[in-house]
């Protein structure tokens, strides 16, 4: 899906509107932001590309479900 380049690192925050994601590093490049919800078995799913920072997911998720993400550049 993905083409392999360096990770972004991320700060994750909750805000009223869901999660925000601040990106480390002052980007010009295209972002691409991939979630997966609910452990390792879970696939990846692509939920914004040419993101800036900061990114907010509005996607609602029952309590407790585990959310990861990962930025591409």
């Amino acid at each position: 899906m993905l083409m392999a380049t360096s990770p972004v690192a991320i700060e994750l925050l909750l805000v009223p509107q869901g999660r925000q994601l601040n990106l480390a590093k002052e980007l010009l490049e295209i972002i691409a932001i991939c979630r997966r919800a609910g452990g390792e078995s879970a696939p990846w799913e692509l939920v914004a590309h040419n993101a800036r920072s900061p990114f907010v997911d509005t996607r609602n998720f029952p309590a407790g479900t585990l959310l990861e993400y990962y930025a591409q550049h």
